[in-house]
């Protein structure tokens, strides 16, 4: 048996320790959360909007966020590669990105995956498609396009780099 005596002088400075040690555990919990909740988040003209992609649920309901309706299912999912270095082709469509607070500059010769969904209502067209580039659990950019060769690619807001 194993008997540890305090007498009243350490007992205070015991407890003063272990409520500072919580304090601190609870606070970095919360820059924790809060740095989590923000990288998972992205703005453009004052508009906040998650970018999480942390289930197929989630990834299916981003182009609400920005009043599009997708079907249920992709038409396809395929991993690509971020370049490690841009062309004019991706310059120009990394400027798409930036119209919508997103950057693929961050991860260039990164692994990700496409998802291709048909719009289910676009100004009456059926030819348009959302394509959301999602790496780790987050999504990074995409566009919406006519399926069409010389078809319109246009940003998540619908405007044009």
């Amino acid at each position: 048996m194993f008997i540890f005596s305090v007498t009243k002088s350490q007992s205070k400075k015991l407890l003063i320790i272990f409520v500072a040690l919580i304090l601190a555990v609870i606070i970095s919990v919360g820059i924790f959360i809060c740095l989590k909740t923000k990288s998972e988040t992205a703005e453009y003209d004052g508009i906040r909007y998650s970018t999480s992609a942390h289930s197929e649920y989630e990834i299916q309901k981003f182009p609400q966020q920005f009043g599009l309706k997708v079907k249920d299912k992709p038409n396809y999912v395929k991993n690509i590669i971020i370049p490690e270095h841009f062309n004019a082709c991706y310059e120009d469509y990394n400027a798409l990105q930036k119209l919508v607070g997103l950057d693929l500059e961050k991860y260039k010769g990164r692994e990700c995956q496409l998802y291709n969904y048909s719009l289910t209502e676009y100004k009456n067209d059926e030819s348009v498609s959302v394509n959301l580039i999602v790496c780790g659990q987050k999504i990074i950019g995409g566009d919406i396009s006519e399926d069409l060769y010389d078809g319109f690619m246009l940003s998540f807001s619908g405007k044009k780099a």
